[in-house]
C-alpha cells in the first residue's frame, strides 16, 4: 500500500500500528507511536513532529530522508532499520538510550538533541554534526569520527586511543574533556 503526500495528526498509532507499505511525503504530527511495530514499513522524505516513538520496533524498517523535530525516540534500536539508502535528521528530540550499533551515518545531523546514554560504538559518524547536544553517557568505542563536529556539544566521553578523531572539530573545553583519561590538568 502506498500512502503519498498525507497528514497524519493526533493519531494513535500505540494501539493499532501504520498500515504495511510505503509512506512517501508524508508528516506525522503529534502521533504516539509508543511501543509500536514499524517492521518492514518504508517511509520516504517524511516528517515526524512533536511525536512519541520510544520503544517502536524499526526490524527492516527503512528510513530515507526523514526528519525528526520535537520527538521521543527512547530505547529505539536504530541498527534494526534497513541500511539501503538510510539518512535521517533529528532536532529538538530526545533519544535517550539509543542504539545507532555498527550503523554507517556519514554526515548526520543532530541539532539540539539529548542523548543519554546513546549506544554509538563502532559506528562510521564521518562528518557527522552534533549541534548543542548533551552527549552524557554515549558510548564512543571504535567508532570513525572522522571530520566530526563536536564544539557546541557537552558531557560527552570520548577515549581518543578507542575512536578515530582525524579532523574531528571540538571547542577548546570540549578538547580538555578528551585529555581527561591521562590525568591532565589544563589551567
Amino acid at each position: 500500500m502506498l500512502f503519498y503526500d498525507k497528514i497524519f495528526e493526533n493519531t494513535d498509532f500505540s494501539v493499532e500500528p501504520p498500515e504495511k507499505g510505503e509512506y512517501e511525503d508524508c508528516s506525522f504530527v503529534r502521533c504516539n507511536f509508543s511501543r509500536a511495530d514499524l517492521s518492514g514499513i518504508d517511509f520516504f522524505e517524511c516528517r515526524f513532529s512533536h511525536c512519541d516513538l520510544s520503544m517502536v520496533k524499526p526490524v527492516h524498517t527503512a528510513f530515507r530522508d526523514v526528519s525528526f523535530e520535537h520527538c521521543k525516540l527512547l530505547g529505539v534500536s536504530f541498527d534494526q532499520c534497513n541500511d539501503i539508502l538510510l539518512s535521517f535528521r533529528f532536532g529538538n528530540s530526545v533519544l535517550d538510550f539509543s542504539s545507532f550499533h555498527r550503523m554507517k551515518l556519514k554526515g548526520i545531523h543532530f541539532k539540539d538533541c539529548k542523548l543519554e546514554g546513546v549506544d554509538f560504538s563502532e559506528c562510521d559518524l564521518q562528518n557527522a554534526v552534533f549541534e548543542n547536544c548533551d552527549l552524557s553517557g554515549a558510548v564512543f568505542e571504535n567508532t570513525n569520527l572522522g571530520g566530526a563536529d563536536f564544539r557546541t556539544s557537552f558531557n560527552f566521553s570520548i577515549d581518543p586511543d578507542g575512536n578515530c578523531l582525524r579532523k574531528a572539530r571540538f571547542s577548546m573545553d570540549g578538547a580538555a574533556r578528551l585529555l581527561e583519561k591521562y590525568g591532565v590538568i589544563l589551567d
